[in-house]
């Protein structure tokens, strides 16, 4: 089967809600952590004021990114390099669903082509797999074999 999810965003003040992903600790462009208190990783697809409204100087949780959205995120908004977390593009890369790495996801960026750093992030795990384009996502449901 297949999900689609969409970020929505209020145009009459220019700010995206960005994404939490149901049933997972994953956060992708969304920055307010008192409304995503089960959210322990926290991705960003590119650096669009949209997409960082709520990130600032004062961020103290590993942001997952490209390399380039990285260095701008530090350069422009002053995140500490210390929380920055980048990881190259075309590669998949495990990342622990929990803190002793028992539980693990891949994930893939794959370059946008919308702004320098783009990326669109690709998830695979125990809740299936998952397309962030940075606009929408897309979700296709493992299906399960009862042979």
């Amino acid at each position: 089967s297949f999900l689609c999810y969409k970020s929505t965003t209020d145009h009459r003040i220019g700010v995206m809600n960005g994404t939490l992903i149901a049933g997972t600790p994953i956060a992708v462009d969304f920055w307010n952590i008192r409304k995503a208190r089960q959210a322990r990783l926290f991705f960003l697809s590119h650096m669009h004021s949209d997409h960082t409204a709520g990130l600032s100087s004062t961020w103290n949780q590993p942001v997952y990114c490209s390399p380039i959205t990285g260095q701008i995120l530090h350069l422009k908004l002053k995140v500490a390099k210390q929380w920055i977390r980048p990881l190259e593009v075309g590669d998949s890369h495990v990342v622990a669903l929990d803190d002793i790495g028992r539980e693990t996801m891949t994930v893939t960026l794959i370059d946008a082509n919308h702004c320098p750093g783009s990326v669109m992030f690709l998830f695979e795990g125990y809740f299936g797999v998952i397309l962030y384009t940075g606009m929408s996502l897309l979700v296709f449901e493992k299906e399960v074999s009862t042979f």
